[in-house]
Order: C-alpha cells, then sequence, then structure tokens
C-alpha cells in the first residue's frame, strides 16, 4: 500500500475571500499576518499570480515595519505550500529560515512547528533518522505548550515512518494516540489524512473489509473542495485495494480518476504514486504505456527529491524494460537502483528509529528519576543533620569521607566501563555498516545479471555483454571481500604480527605481475627502480598487502598512458628503507589528503573502478604495527606519491 507523510499544516476553507477589506480591518499585525497566511493557503492551487502578490506584499510590509514574527509566518506557510507541492529542497531553505526567526525571537510555538516541519520534510525523502530526530524535538516542546493540533501531527509522522518500515505493532501504538487526539477536533484536511492512514494500517494487518470501509467513508466525508488532497488519497487507497484483491479494471478506473485531479489540483506527490500504481497495473498488456507512466513518475521523483520512490519506480522500470526487451535499459535501471537504496544505506533502519524514540522515552523518564532524587536528597540532608547533631561532627565528618571516597571509585570504574563500551560498540558498527555497504551493491547486481542472461529472448551479443559485466563485478567482489574479511579479522581477534626479514624487490615485481593486464588494458608505463639487495624487517602477509594496494591505487587513477614510478631508498631516513610509489593520474584534493588513511568512501578511478574505502586505512595500521610509517605528497590534477617506511634488516 501506499504511505504518504501528512503535512504538518494543511490546507483548510477560507471563510472570507475578500482578503483586501481583511487586511484594512486587521486592528494590528499579529490579525494582519493571520490574513495573509490565509490568502497563501487559498490561492496555493487555485492563483500562482495572486499567491506570489500577497506574499511579496506581506514579507515587504512586515519587513518595513520590522515585525519579524509577521515575516516569519508567510516564510512557513510557503515552505508549507512548497512541500505540498514536491519542492522540497526549497521547503527545507524556507523552513530553516523561518525557525532562525523563531527562534531569535524565542517564539516557541513557532519553533515546535518549523521543527516539526523538518521532520515531515526529512521522511518525505527517506531520511528517517534524522526526521525522528526533529520530530521528538517537536514533541518535546509541543508538550509543554499544549499545542494538541502541531502534537497530532507529529504523532502521525512517526506512525507514518513505523508504517514504512513495517513495523505496524508501533504505527498502530502512535495512530491510536492520534485517534484519540482528533476525537476531540474538528474534521479538516489533516484529520481525514489521519482515517487514511488507519485505513492503510487495517490493510498491512490484514484487516481488509476495515480497510475498504474506511476508505469509502473517507472518500465521501472528503467530497469537499477543502479537502482535496484527503479525496485524492482516498481514491488511490481505494484503488490500491482493489489491485491488491484481484480488480485490475476497477482498481484503474479509481486511479484515473485520482490522476485528473492530483494534476489538476498541483499535488506532485499523489500523481506520482498513482503513475506508478498504473503502470503496475498494465505493464503485461501494455508495457510501452507502462514505461512512459513510470518515466513521468521518475522526473516527479527526482524532483522532489524522494530517494525511496526512486527506487521503488527504478524496481518496476528493470521489470517493464526486460518485457520490452531493452536488456541495456533493465540493467542501467537496475544500476541507478542499487545506487539510490545505497546512498539510503543507515537510515532506514527501524532498529535505528526504534533506538531514537527509546532514548526519548528514556529522557522522560529521567526527569521523573532527577525530582525523585531531590526530594530524596533533602531527606538524607536533613537525615544528616539530626544525625550529625546526635553524633557530633567528628562522627559526621568520617561518614562524608566515607561515601564521598566509594562515589569517587564508582564513578571511575563505570567511566572506565562505558569509555570500554563505547570503543567495542564503534567497532562493531563500523565494521557491519562497511560490509553490508560495500558488498550490497555488487551482489545486488549478479541476480538482474543473471536473470537477463538466461532470458532465451536474449541476443548472443547482449549475452557477451552480460558477461562481461559480471566478471568487472566478481572480480570487485573478491577485492572487497579479502580486503573486508582482513579487517574485520584484525576488529575481532587483534592483528597476529610474524616479522621476519623480506625482500622488497621480490614483493614488488611479484604485485606488478598481478597487475599486469590491468597495466595493459590501460597502456601504463612501469618505472622499478628498486635495488634487488633492500630487505626490510616486516610481517610478510602484510608487506605484500601495503605494496600490492599501493600500486592497485597507483594504476587505478592514472590516466590511460600514464606512468607509474617504483623506487626505494635508505637515505631519506637512516636504518628504514623508504619505499615510494608515484603515479602522474588525477592526484588527491587537500580535504581528501587530510583523512587519506581513515575509512573514507572511495573515490571512482579514472575508468570508473570501484573501491572499497578502507585499503589505505588497513596499510596504514600494518605499518605502524610493523614499526613503521606512511605518508604521502599529492598535488590535485598532477598526481600523488605514497611513502612507506620500514626498519631495515
Amino acid at each position: 500500500m501506499l504511505y504518504i507523510l501528512v503535512s504538518v499544516v494543511c490546507y483548510g476553507q477560507v471563510d472570507k475571500l475578500d482578503f483586501e477589506r481583511r487586511l484594512n480591518a486587521a486592528k494590528n499585525d499579529s490579525a494582519r499576518a493571520e490574513v495573509y497566511r490565509d490568502a497563501l493557503r487559498h490561492y496555493a492551487r487555485h492563483n500562482i499570480d495572486s499567491l506570489k502578490y500577497y506574499s511579496d506584499k506581506g514579507i515587504a510590509y512586515f519587513r518595513q515595519r520590522n515585525y519579524r514574527l509577521g515575516e516569519a509566518h508567510i516564510i512557513d506557510q510557503l515552505s508549507i505550500i512548497d512541500q505540498n507541492q514536491g519542492r522540497m529542497d526549497i521547503a527545507r531553505q524556507r523552513t530553516q529560515y523561518a525557525l532562525s526567526i523563531y527562534r531569535d525571537l524565542n517564539y516557541k510555538p513557532g519553533i515546535a512547528t518549523t521543527i516539526g516541519n523538518l521532520g515531515a520534510l526529512e521522511a518525505g525523502v527517506g531520511n528517517y533518522e534524522n526526521a525522528i530526530k526533529y520530530l521528538i524535538e517537536s514533541l518535546k516542546l509541543e508538550e509543554t505548550l499544549g499545542n494538541t493540533d502541531v502534537a497530532l501531527t507529529g504523532y502521525m509522522n512517526i506512525a507514518t515512518i513505523y508504517m514504512q518500515t513495517g513495523d505496524t505493532a508501533n504505527s498502530g501504538k502512535y495512530l491510536k494516540i492520534a485517534s484519540d487526539m482528533a476525537g476531540k477536533m474538528p474534521l479538516s484536511d489533516k484529520i481525514l489524512g489521519l482515517y487514511n492512514m488507519i485505513g492503510v494500517q487495517y490493510a498491512m494487518t490484514g484487516q481488509n473489509e476495515k480497510a475498504i470501509e474506511c476508505f469509502l467513508r473517507n472518500l465521501e466525508l472528503s467530497d469537499h473542495p477543502s479537502f482535496i488532497t484527503a479525496h485524492v488519497e482516498s481514491l488511490t487507497y481505494i484503488g490500491q485495494y482493489y489491485l491488491e484483491n484481484g480488480q485490475p479494471d476497477k482498481a484503474l478506473s479509481y486511479l484515473k480518476e485520482a490522476l485528473a485531479m492530483a494534476r489538476k489540483n498541483n499535488i506532485p506527490e499523489l500523481a506520482a504514486n498513482t503513475l506508478q500504481e498504473m503502470a503496475v497495473i498494465i505493464k503485461e498488456n501494455d508495457p510501452a504505456t507502462a514505461a512512459g507512466l513510470l518515466n513521468e513518475a521518475l522526473a516527479i521523483a527526482l524532483q522532489m527529491g524522494n530517494k525511496t520512490f526512486m527506487a521503488t519506480v527504478y524496481e518496476h522500470q528493470v521489470d517493464v524494460y526486460k518485457r520490452l526487451g531493452k536488456y541495456k535499459e533493465a540493467l542501467e535501471a537496475s544500476q541507478m537502483r542499487t545506487q539510490v537504496t545505497d546512498s539510503l544505506f543507515a537510515t532506514n533502519k527501524t532498529s535505528e528509529i526504534n533506538g531514537l524514540l527509546a532514548t526519548y522515552e528514556l529522557e522522560r523518564s529521567n526527569s521523573k528519576v532527577k525530582d525523585l532524587e531531590v526530594k530524596h536528597m533533602k531527606r538524607t540532608a536533613q537525615r544528616n543533620l539530626y544525625l550529625g547533631i546526635l553524633l557530633g561532627v567528628g562522627v559526621l565528618f568520617i561518614i562524608l569521607f566515607i561515601f564521598t571516597r566509594r562515589s569517587v571509585m564508582l564513578n571511575r570504574k563505570l567511566r572506565a566501563q562505558e569509555a570500554a563500551l563505547q570503543q567495542l560498540n564503534g567497532m562493531k558498527d563500523k565494521l557491519f555498516s562497511i560490509i553490508a555497504h560495500d558488498l550490497r551493491g555488487p551482489v545486488a547486481r549478479i541476480p538482474v545479471i543473471l536473470d537477463i542472461y538466461e532470458d532465451p529472448e536474449t541476443p548472443d551479443d547482449e549475452k557477451q555483454f552480460l558477461l562481461d559485466n559480471m566478471r568487472a563485478h566478481t572480480k570487485e567482489l573478491i577485492e572487497m571481500l579479502e580486503k573486508l574479511l582482513l579487517w574485520g579479522q584484525s576488529l575481532v581477534k587483534g592483528i597476529m604480527l610474524q616479522k621476519e626479514t623480506v625482500n622488497v624487490s621480490t614483493y614488488v615485481m611479484q604485485d606488478l605481475a598481478l597487475k599486469k593486464l590491468a597495466l595493459e588494458e590501460k597502456d601504463i608505463a612501469i618505472v622499478n627502480k628498486v635495488a634487488g639487495d633492500l630487505n626490510v624487517q616486516a610481517d610478510a602477509t602484510h608487506f605484500d598487502f601495503i605494496v600490492r594496494n599501493l600500486i592497485t591505487n597507483a594504476v587505478k587513477y592514472t590516466h590511460d598512458g600514464g606512468k607509474v614510478e617504483i623506487a626505494a631508498d635508505t637515505h631519506i631516513r637512516p636504518g628504514y628503507v623508504v619505499l615510494s610509489v608515484k603515479d602522474n593520474g588525477t592526484g588527491i584534493t587537500p580535504d581528501m589528503l587530510t583523512r587519506i588513511f581513515t575509512p573514507v568512501n572511495s573515490t571512482p578511478g579514472t575508468n570508473n573502478e570501484k573501491g572499497t574505502g578502507i585499503g589505505l586505512m588497513l596499510c596504514n595500521e600494518f605499518a605502524i604495527l610493523n614499526g613503521g610509517e606512511m605518508w604521502v605528497e599529492s598535488t590535485e590534477g598532477k598526481g600523488a606519491t605514497f611513502f612507506l617506511a620500514l626498519r631495515q634488516a
């Protein structure tokens, strides 16, 4: 089913359209600000020229009078309009600007509202972790202000995020809270959106009869120009319901009506979802038309910056292009889906969301505990006072000394344990995050390539193209596995060191032979100046890993027809052999140069070669473990030289 994040403020019905008369009759600037907001809400979908006229006029008026609160109200309303019409980046900029004004003025209702808006914006583009942080912060403020309308939106948005992650237990919990609050409020577009969400919850939990009853009732309640968003949503949900229950023709009729209304009233997010649903229905019988619908939906998603929806559209495009026999387009769509999914990595995990909300609940509990602790401390102080009177000053000092000493010792132990746990948890998170992120892309593309390859309609030349693509992905995957497993072993078990006398030239020649094919493909010249009699004292496995990675990186970032120079010197640092690998390739940016030996995202090579981003970090760790050092010198666009210093044998 389709899940739509509720906007923090929805359009409502305007009682009086004579805005000029209302502006003239306004008794103060606060009343004028409300009239301007009503005008913006009314003209948002009806008259863009009038919308611009009233927004420009209002901002100019309030700036002239230095009434910043009125200016913030107008900017805030414009951001909501931008969000509802899919202009997410502009909406975010306006919301942050309004928030800065509210904070300067310490206007807490505006602060709470705009922070909630930021949460809705982040969730709308798939950044759920940031969304939860904003929504929790907004709810904290609303609890102190007693603003039930904005608090209702916060609970609806949190429920929506849980629905998008498939956690129906928690989404049901927050929908129940929101429903109880809505029961005491007049009907609005927002409350109708809540009822649609409840219908989705029924469908997700298998209660189909309740779901369709809810959607049909909402369709009737929202049949009014003031509730156009909720009405289109209801049409879409009913269409999806009939599609999932085996009635595609009936579903298509509702979706067509929803699409027409969404286009007419400029609601891009609903139009995009409806286009996708229609494409799913017709793709078997009319894949060409389905492809056109998906392209239109993708264009809207790109404009809104909704990465989660982009990934879904790309997934459907793979299927449609295969039906049309366009295998290269199918492969490209699959790769784009992988890229979008990677960019959402670590932000769409229910466990992180649960953790953030649990922290919020914990903070509330801690606040109560602190109150009890304060009361307890007062009682303890009174008791100690009585004991001091009875037992004397000497006994009191002894007691205070004992308790102070014990408290200091316990605090020291607690801090030490906390630091150790944080370190272990950080290593675990870093290991699993990198493994999941770096392996997902190559592995995810393999089933798609195999599926297209096994299709009997795939031409032979396309199969060869797919085999070449598979070979490249497999080599990339093997290299990633080697580095990740070695690094994972070093984190979990510790790095085992077995030093011995290692001949530098032997390993340089050996690793150059392994890169022979890559060197020939890019026509790169090798200049090897390493003397055959130089030896270092190091672990042979570690030394081989460092040399192989430095040569691999030099080849990776050198342009076709370039040159790589390898040398070894005993004069730069007495008692050490300094191995250098120099290329005349792309070089390293100043920003990247400062963190080159940390696990950063790898930059593609000159021929778009991929990497894991942890190879140089491991090289540096191995160098230090073997009593050596690594450093780099580079000018962007002119190449780089990596140095490895190890003690001479």
